[in-house]
């Protein structure tokens, strides 16, 4: 293949991996970074802290349910390197995975022969649902709500660690029933492992929606490439004694309707 007059440079460039990027990469470093620093111990030992501030009978209730976000928080650091890694090979930074950038770009390519319609707007999602590009690459276009997610899931982690590690901001709870005081403490547990969940889940459901979108592409392209090779080859006789032999009788049926067209 004959690069184009001028586009060296963009070879060498892509050659040496500087030609792409991925664009969840820092917002999901973060949240990785914040989900290994997760030390079950420490929290457990700053909620029993809080809990005989407050007086609570038992303390050491918390432990149990706090030791539970170490599995929560592995969970959700494996679906951000498996997304992380999804996005690298759709994004470009990785061209030579199974599912990359080229081959995607070539399969949306051949599926848009049939569906054309795009919207300017690259974050105007609802005008091209329908689209290859949005089908294959949802979750690059869909970058910035990704982002959003990791940076409030942050913020939210880093608010409840806060809550347990800075004295002043559990003395609200001085004074109220025991039964509140424990309900609050848990409720920030709770929120916690809801917050590694839901990175684990809405991350996991995007990559599923892409690799499914391939399929039913790789699927469609497929049998467009296969009836215009079955179209091109009327009256190979060669080619038709193989067709003759795999053909279904709808098939058959179809192809003879076709040749009166």
């Amino acid at each position: 293949m004959i690069i184009p007059k001028g586009y060296k440079e963009v070879s060498n460039i892509i050659k040496g991996g500087g030609g792409f990027i991925n664009p969840i990469a820092e917002q999901a470093d973060a949240a990785k970074e914040q989900a290994l620093a997760l030390n079950v111990g420490s929290l457990i030992s700053k909620a029993e802290d809080i809990a005989t501030k407050l007086n609570i009978t038992n303390p050491s209730q918390f432990a149990a349910s706090i030791s539970s976000l170490s599995v929560k928080s592995s969970n959700a650091v494996a679906a951000i390197n498996n997304f992380k890694g999804h996005i690298d090979q759709l994004s470009g930074v990785v061209l030579n995975g199974e599912k990359n950038l080229i081959t995607l770009l070539e399969l949306a390519k051949a599926a848009q022969e049939t569906i054309v319609e795009c919207s300017s707007n690259p974050d105007d999602e609802n005008s091209y649902k329908n689209n290859p590009m949005y089908k294959l690459f949802g979750s690059v276009l869909n970058a910035g709500k990704h982002n959003q997610r990791f940076e409030k899931a942050v913020q939210r982690v880093k608010d409840i660690n806060d809550f347990f590690s800075i004295d002043e901001l559990s003395d609200y709870l001085q004074g109220r029933p025991e039964t509140e005081q424990v309900k609050e403490i848990n409720k920030k547990i709770d929120e916690m492992k809801a917050i590694y969940d839901d990175i684990k889940g809405k991350l996991e459901t995007a990559q599923q929606e892409d690799d499914d979108a391939y399929t039913a592409l790789q699927s469609d392209v497929l049998a467009q490439v296969a009836t215009t090779m079955i179209a091109s080859l009327v009256g190979d006789r060669c080619a038709n004694q193989v067709i003759s032999k795999v053909k279904s009788p709808a098939l058959h049926k179809a192809i003879q309707l076709a040749k009166k067209i």
